[in-house]
């Protein structure tokens, strides 16, 4: 029996059969945070959101993970969020299971390969691991979600779709813990095309109690048309999940993506964060909340932002839709013209 052969049928499947949603529950039954709610208010208005800011790490053990993310988001639902935002590659910490894996967190996966003798392609092993880990982290957010009766945007993972073709792949849940749906990410940066990761190629809104969501991904916010798409199918508020692999971090330069669209579009963006050593890579970032400049006190455009762009945080805000739908009549925008010639123009493209 090759390796590809005993990872599949015995390993991975065992690492599965070990986290069942049953036993996930059972888990936050015991270590869970006993969480007093208040009553329940019209979160059509407002809503508290928090913004989380993770220090990577490779699990060798999926509880370990569980036992963090439970940690984080159980930290943020005792101080009154609503919606949780993880970062993008949060998935991917459970790359630790792979045997081998988890020792080498500074270095490439290409060397890990190697020193474990593991003969298979990176997209193999990429492929082998999505699989088991959207199965595992399915079923951990969603108990999360429904243990803490919180929206999760799970921030995402190099996962194969139907296709068995490896995409970078979010998730959002609801406070019942059920799927409400997925994103792709569309705009890749060529480090993953050359893992063999497929860009997406749409943008996708879910409707929660406090209104329509888009999850776009990292290099998703880089162009604006990802935001004024999400706007016109009437999200209003998106979230940006990054795992910046950019080691001489730039205030400024990071300024380039959400907030720039936030002014552009006016909606209220999240950005979470994943930083520090992971695979070979110094990931920076400084998770935050944001708004158009004319919601903020300061006329800054940022409600909340992470302290550092290296260590381990949760940024929290109110975010208030009403002053958001008073806001929108003041833009110039004109929705006939960009549904005359729009469809035509990407279409050509």
């Amino acid at each position: 029996m090759d390796i590809k052969s005993i990872i599949t049928n015995f390993y991975l499947k065992y690492i599965t059969w070990g986290t069942t949603s049953r036993k996930i529950r059972r888990y936050l039954n015991k270590r869970g945070k006993k969480v007093k709610k208040g009553p329940e208010r019209d979160k059509s208005k407002r809503v508290k959101v928090a913004a989380l800011q993770l220090r990577a790490r490779l699990y060798k053990d999926p509880f370990d993970f569980i036992e963090k993310m439970n940690q984080m988001i159980g930290t943020a639902v005792e101080n009154g969020a609503e919606f949780v935002v993880c970062p993008e590659h949060n998935l991917m910490q459970l790359s630790g299971i792979l045997p081998g894996f988890a020792d080498g967190k500074n270095v490439d996966i290409d060397t890990m390969l190697q020193n474990n003798d593991i003969d298979l392609t990176l997209e193999d092993v990429l492929i082998l691991l999505g699989n088991v880990i959207k199965d595992i982290s399915r079923s951990v957010f969603s108990e999360l979600a429904r243990y803490y009766g919180t929206y999760i945007m799970t921030g995402s993972g190099l996962i194969p779709g139907v296709d068995n073709k490896l995409y970078n792949i979010s998730y959002l849940f609801d406070p019942d813990g059920t799927l409400i749906g997925e994103q792709t990410k569309n705009h890749l940066l060529p480090l993953e095309a050359d893992w063999g990761v497929k860009p997406g190629n749409k943008i996708n809104v879910f409707s929660t109690d406090f209104g329509k969501v888009a999850i776009p991904i990292c290099m998703d916010a880089t162009y604006f048309e990802t935001f004024r798409i999400a706007w016109q199918k009437g999200a209003h508020l998106v979230t940006i999940p990054i795992a910046n692999p950019d080691p001489d971090y730039n205030y400024w330069t990071a300024m380039r993506g959400i907030w720039a669209r936030v002014q552009e579009t006016p909606v209220f963006g999240i950005k979470s964060a994943l930083v520090g050593d992971f695979l070979g890579f110094r990931l920076t970032g400084q998770a935050g909340i944001y708004a158009p400049l004319e919601l903020t006190p300061d006329k800054t455009g940022v409600i909340a932002e992470a302290d550092t762009w290296d260590s381990e945080e949760i940024v929290m805000a109110e975010l208030d839709f009403k002053s958001l739908e008073e806001f929108e009549p003041e833009l110039d925008t004109n929705k006939n013209f960009w549904e005359r010639y729009f469809p035509g123009v990407y279409y050509t493209i």
